[in-house]
């Protein structure tokens, strides 16, 4: 019975399809041209900095659109409740007017005397990828313009960050940075590709600062010490020794009454002395008033007064929105002993692309270094190794046609392609080897393996990059950062070096073994060859006699 059934060979895969042709007729050519195929690609790397070079930081479809901040800037230092009714209510109602079309979900306002803030919250569930950005460019237009304050746009978490530009300026002295300040404010205002200014005086108060004539003062024999006195009683208040009562001791204070101190007139009325004639020395007849704006708070680094302005550039790139903020600064004439710097988000940026540039030399030497262990060998890992720069076309290319920035999440996925694009070299390069041990000459062994591993590597490709299509179509984020830039790096990364590694690849092995081959017979020529043994003189008949 057994006899007439057939036992069938092992099924092979075949390599006689359309596919498996058309491989085959390439891969031969590019065998017979390589250093034409090897100028190529080569070719093809530098050309693919182009596009890299082109590609944006960030863009509103990578950030999450959390919240945004209206800020009031005001002209005099209201009291609470006229901001409250002339200002913020104007805003909010303005906000809930277009809630449904700017998908707005809460709205929260702060106000205090002389300051306001609005806080604009946003349902996230709604929003979908570029939005962001737009409804944050619709909300500014139609803003209300009201007497008495800048109403404006502040920052916006998530959509403006690789946009803004953080400066501090250095000195002593807090009014000449203030004045500096200002004039930073002008210039950048003046260039079209800055959208925003932010400083710290937009939060400042405004405040009367009394400064006394020494000269006049001293004509009417008043000093500083009596001027200061007298504020002190009117604006403060004095305590004085307190009555005693049957029922304990009161507390007596000595002060003007509220409504005899309500402006910057009741202030210059203030009598600080008397004159020969007897008659009353008041404070505008010593004193000069004036009203500024200062900052709420006087910040220090490094021992160094600092004050802080935000730029919104509307660049895409992060390194031209800097060249842009150096060159305004640079213009600016500073006193000696004031200088200016980025802020410390900006060198936290730098140091966070030095990290990136170390952690990808590592990676790429320990998968050297394992390749190397494994295959016992130098010169093949270096062949799997060109795989990495085929990514590298794929990313640039893939990331520029969909508009994707290279940002921190696009720099974890040249780092996961570090390790995945090396896997097909890897199964490609042991295949080839593995006949060539078993005694096939070295182009027949790379064109067998190559076609017998077509389909596995096309089919392990394809499968990873459809399971990244959710990913890098979708708006999964962790904090801000959304994850498709680093499906979209893995995914071009992944592509173009497959394609690359199945057509390039074996001319890049068999040009690295042929300088291997050439490396150890000139080594083993130019080795010393080990000297004969000394052949000792025959001994004389005599000797051999006895």
């Amino acid at each position: 019975m057994a006899r007439f059934i057939r036992i069938r060979p092992p099924k092979v895969e075949s390599t006689r399809t359309a596919l498996a042709w058309g491989y085959g007729r390439a891969l031969d050519w590019t065998m017979r041209h390589r250093v034409l195929t090897t100028l190529s690609i080569l070719a093809i790397i530098v050309l693919a900095t182009v596009p890299f070079q082109m590609l944006p930081d960030n863009t509103p479809e990578a950030k999450e659109m959390r919240d945004l901040r209206i800020q009031y800037e005001f002209t005099e230092n209201y009291h609470y409740a006229v901001i409250e009714q002339t200002y913020v209510n104007p805003v909010e109602a303005y906000l809930f007017h277009n809630k449904a079309r700017w998908k707005i979900k809460d709205v929260y306002s702060f106000y205090n005397n002389g300051s306001a803030s609005t806080q604009v919250y946003f349902d996230q569930a709604r929003l979908v990828a570029g939005e962001a950005s737009k409804i944050r460019d619709q909300i500014g237009e139609k803003l209300p313009v009201i007497p008495g304050a800048r109403i404006s746009l502040g920052r916006m978490r998530g959509v403006d960050t690789a946009n803004w530009v953080g400066v501090n300026l250095y000195g002593d002295d807090t009014q000449t940075l203030n004045e500096l300040v200002l004039e930073a404010k002008r210039r950048f205002r003046a260039n079209p590709t800055v959208k925003e200014v932010h400083t710290a005086q937009e939060r400042g108060l405004e405040e009367v600062q009394i400064r006394l004539d020494r000269e006049r003062a001293g004509k009417y024999g008043i000093s500083a010490q009596a001027v200061g006195q007298v504020l002190g009683i009117v604006l403060r208040g004095r305590e004085i020794r307190g009555f005693h009562s049957s029922d304990g001791e009161v507390e007596i204070w000595v002060k003007l009454q509220e409504e005899d101190r309500e402006n910057i007139e009741d202030l210059k009325s203030v009598i600080v002395g008397g004159g020969a004639d007897g008659g009353d020395i008041l404070l505008s007849h010593v004193a000069d008033f004036e009203i500024v704006k200062t900052a709420q708070s006087i910040e220090r680094e490094d021992r160094r007064t600092r004050a802080y302005i935000g730029v919104v550039c509307g660049l895409e790139n992060r390194d031209e929105s800097r060249r842009l903020v150096t060159d305004i600064m640079n213009s600016m004439p500073l006193p000696m002993g004031y200088t200016w710097s980025f802020d410390r988000w900006v060198a936290e940026q730098d140091e966070g692309n030095q990290e990136f540039i170390f952690n990808m030399l590592l990676a790429l030497f320990m998968v050297y270094f394992v390749m190397a262990s494994l295959f016992e060998s130098l010169a093949h890992p270096f062949a799997i190794m060109f795989s990495l720069p085929f990514a590298f076309v794929g990313v640039a290319v893939f990331l520029w046609i969909t508009h994707t920035p290279f940002n921190f999440m696009a720099q974890i996925g040249l780092l996961i392609l570090i390790g995945v694009v090396v896997n097909n070299g890897i199964v490609l390069i042991d295949h080839v080897n593995n006949y060539r041990r078993a005694g096939l000459p070295r182009a027949q062994a790379i064109r067998e393996g190559c076609l017998e591993r077509l389909r596995p590597i096309l089919m392990t490709a394809g499968t990873t990059v459809v399971g990244l299509l959710p990913l890098a179509f979708g708006t999964t984020s962790i904090f801000n950062d959304r994850y498709f830039p680093m499906a979209r790096t893995v995914m071009g990364g992944l592509i173009a070096s497959t394609i690359l590694t199945l057509l390039v690849l074996p001319t890049v092995y068999s040009l690295i073994d042929d300088f291997a081959l050439s490396a150890r017979r000139m080594w083993i020529r130019t080795r010393p060859t080990a000297a004969a043994p000394a052949v000792p003189p025959a001994a004389p008949a005599s000797e051999r006699a006895v």
